[in-house]
């Protein structure tokens, strides 16, 4: 004890004194997050090259099983440390220990399950080939999941900076291993041992930070913080499950139906781009505390301005985003993926349709969560929804086969943002006078399908120069295309114009030689 550093444990009061401490942690975070996005994405697209259609469907088997154990069992406990840490400052140890126990707790549960049944897996999934690997996926699942709070507390203690740092090194690890894995033996097994070993070395970091940060934690349970931790969990964690109902669980019908290598061609269909997730990340952490606010100050005229004006946004650049991956689905999955899974173009097609679908939540959700009558809307939607889910993914995957389950995804995601529309409209009780804000979209729209078509024939053109020239040439046609029929129809404004004609005229201004006056 004598020479042990002291704690370093940071309190609001510190984080909220500190000028731009709170706009520098989300830039940390959002960076962060952005090259997690950037490794979680490029992985996949390593590994289609070293394994078999059949190998890469059971690795994307193996590790769904993980990921939805990480994701669900915990009930989003660690965010617990968000609400207690200003409010039971005194009893930080005893919070940060009940974290650890319960995370603990639920994956060993969990992975002991799979180590003492792993014939269980033959029951999950149509091919028993993961059965021999079920006690070390096990092993992964509590490693993983036992640590897996671990940047949750290091921001909830103020350490934006070092969370920013785990996240990326966590992500950059776990893909170091299973890429050096693969090329040492393209196999399965070697993928998971990898898995583990990382495993242990993620755990041993957690274990080691909790060590510096609050001493002898480990001895400080707490059973009466632990039994409110729970209390406040346990809504956020239901809400968790219905989410992954609605967005998860189609993979385990798919998986439970078709063999490993057929699931290898709906998980391809299934992926997704990592910029879309960043940018409507980053509106949503921007739009909800503005929102909020102007919520509080009762100016709520211009809350619709703002949810027009983030509608318009997102769709600017979601719309033709959308319409450019349609018309060139088949490129990009043999860019990425290689000609060997050409058969998740279908799948690929239907999944875009969520891309549109992702304005209205990023550009509707501030407004519910900034209505507190409102907060469990949601919620109640994805309830109401989950028989329709059930019932759809069970008839569409025996009737429809790979197309089936996206399509109840594509069709029950829509009929939820509907709700979620229908509810904001009511909430910020929008009329007809409203509707000329919207005025855009429409246009944004037709221009977006217009490029499409456009690139379409484009792609015709092109056609037998290969996919990478294909793709770069539709590309390029798509944005000429789109932006003289942004600047025809007039959708861009004068601010907007006058900013870009900036960004392109400055430089060159701040270059030029200055001459004196005579």
């Amino acid at each position: 004890m004598g020479n042990r550093l002291p704690r370093r444990i940071l309190s609001p009061q510190t984080v909220a004194c500190e000028p731009g401490l709170l706009a520098a942690g989300a830039a940390w975070l959002m960076t962060a997050k952005t090259l997690t996005f950037g490794v979680n994405f490029l992985l996949p697209i390593l590994l289609v090259r070293r394994l078999s259609v059949s190998e890469f469907g059971l690795y994307k088997q193996a590790f769904l099983i993980v990921n939805t154990a990480i994701g669900m069992l915990p009930l989003g406990f660690a965010t617990s440390a968000f609400y207690f840490w200003p409010r039971q400052a005194e009893r930080r140890d005893g919070l940060v220990f009940n974290i650890l126990l319960f995370y603990s707790f639920v994956t060993g549960v969990a992975g002991l399950i799979l180590v003492w049944r792993p014939t269980l897996l033959a029951a999950i999934f149509h091919d028993p080939e993961l059965v021999k690997y079920g006690a070390a996926i096990g092993a992964v699942v509590l490693l993983w999941g036992a640590s897996s709070f671990l940047e949750t507390v290091a921001i909830a203690n103020g350490e934006t900076r070092l969370a920013s740092g785990f996240i990326v090194a966590i992500q950059i690890s776990k893909a170091l291993f299973l890429i050096g894995a693969v090329l040492w033996s393209p196999t399965v097994g070697a993928l998971v041992g990898a898995a583990l070993i990382h495993g242990v070395i993620q755990m041993s970091v957690a274990v080691a930070y909790l060590g510096s940060r609050f001493g002898r934690f480990w001895t400080r349970l707490d059973i009466s913080l632990l039994r409110v931790q729970l209390a406040y969990a346990l809504p956020h964690g239901f809400a968790a499950w219905l989410y992954w109902v609605h967005v998860e669980l189609h993979q385990y019908f798919v998986a439970h139906r078709f063999n490993a290598a057929v699931f290898a061609i709906y998980a391809v269909g299934c992926f997704q781009l990592p910029f879309l997730a960043i940018l409507c990340e980053s509106v949503g952490s921007i739009a909800i505390p503005r929102v909020s606010r102007l919520h509080k100050e009762g100016r709520f005229q211009e809350i619709v301005t703002l949810t027009a004006d983030l509608a318009r946004k997102l769709a600017l650049i979601l719309f033709p985003t959308y319409a450019f991956l349609l018309v060139t689905r088949r490129e990009l999955i043999t860019v990425l993926f290689t000609k060997q899974y050409l058969a998740s173009a279908p799948i690929l097609a239907l999944n875009l349709t969520l891309i549109p679908l992702a304005i209205v939540l990023t550009a509707g959700d501030p407004v519910i969560r900034a209505h507190n009558e409102a907060r469990f809307f949601l919620t109640k939607v994805r309830l109401a929804l989950t028989g329709l889910t059930l019932a759809g993914l069970w008839f569409a995957t025996n009737r429809f086969g790979l197309l089936g389950p996206i399509a109840v995804v594509v069709v029950v995601t829509f009929l939820e943002r509907v709700a979620l529309a229908l509810k904001v409209g009511s909430l910020l009780e929008l009329g007809r006078r409203d509707l000329v804000l919207f005025k855009d979209l429409p246009k944004l729209g037709l221009a977006s399908a217009a490029a499409g078509l456009v690139a379409l024939m484009a792609r015709e053109f092109f056609a037998g120069w290969g996919a990478m020239v294909v793709l770069l040439g539709c590309a390029l046609v798509f944005s000429v295309a789109y932006v003289a029929l942004l600047l025809v129809s007039g959708v861009p404004t004068r601010g907007e114009r006058e900013a870009v004609l900036r960004f392109f005229v400055r430089p060159r201004d701040a270059d030029a030689p200055r001459v004196k006056a005579a």
